[in-house]
């Protein structure tokens, strides 16, 4: 750059400058003058304030007086309160030592109790076990038992219609003997009314004057013979039933139609 033209350029700047100067120390004058004013002002205002912040802090400490007379009567009363409870403390801490010396002796005592039930206790439960096992013994047994016990009461079921089946056979076998019985005895009364007439027409024809016969009607319309000699005399006169007799009486004996031979054959009919 040429040199006139940096010299027209700093003489500018410092025109402006010094019209800087110029404005800014009439500035600066005009502040001083407003501050010392508002300082002034200032002043007072803090004057002001600090007497009425006096009186607000001597209030307070009024109040705090009376607060602090407060808390040292109570300060007073919480140490005789704390002494008391401090007493209390020992007297319930020995208390409370004495107690858990007893609690401890119950403690042990409960202990040895405890220890002696557990052993009851295991003493029991090794009876039930044993008393279990014992059960379980006797109901195999008892289930062995009621197998045999079934087994014999079929056995005697079986033994049972056996028998019944047998007993019917023995009725049937009654009815069929009873049967032949009774045809028997019808049979057997004819035989017997056949003889006695046969008998009656041989005596008839036999002429002995010492034997005397007779033929006697009975209730049921049969003949019975009398044999007089043989009885011992007329008089004692024996009644021959035809119901009674037998065949073996009949045709084995010698003598007919005794009384020894009577008994005889009530004897065998009354038996059979």
């Amino acid at each position: 750059m040429p040199c006139h033209i940096e010299c027209a350029t700093c003489h500018k700047k410092f025109f402006k400058i010094s019209k800087m100067s110029q404005t800014n120390f009439v500035r600066n004058s005009m502040s001083k003058n407003q501050t010392v004013e508002k300082k002034k002002s200032v002043k007072s205002q803090d004057a002001d304030k600090l007497l009425f912040e006096k009186e607000q802090l001597e209030q307070e400490n009024q109040a705090l007086r009376k607060e602090i007379v407060l808390l040292n009567t109570k300060n007073m009363d919480l140490v005789k309160r704390s002494a008391y409870t401090e007493r209390k403390f020992v007297e319930d801490f020995a208390n409370l030592q004495e107690q858990v010396k007893l609690n401890e002796k119950q403690l042990i005592e409960s202990s040895k109790k405890c220890l002696e039930q557990q052993k009851s206790y295991a003493e029991e439960v090794n009876l039930v076990k044993k008393l279990r096992q014992e059960n379980d013994t006797l109901k195999k047994l008892h289930k062995k038992d009621e197998l045999s016990i079934l087994q014999r009461i079929g056995c005697l079921e079986n033994e049972i219609e056996q028998l019944k089946l047998e007993n019917e056979t023995l009725k049937a076998q009654n009815e069929d003997n009873a049967e032949k019985t009774t045809k028997y005895k019808m049979k057997l009364k004819h035989a017997v009314k056949i003889v006695n007439e046969l008998n009656q027409l041989v005596l008839q024809g036999c002429h002995k004057p010492e034997i005397m016969y007779g033929v006697v009607q009975t209730d049921n319309d049969k003949r019975t013979i009398l044999e007089s000699a043989q009885c011992g005399d007329t008089k004692n006169k024996e009644f021959v039933n035809s119901d009674e007799l037998l065949l073996s009486d009949i045709f084995f004996k010698p003598k007919s139609f005794g009384g020894s031979e009577l008994e005889l054959f009530n004897g065998k009919s009354r038996s059979s």
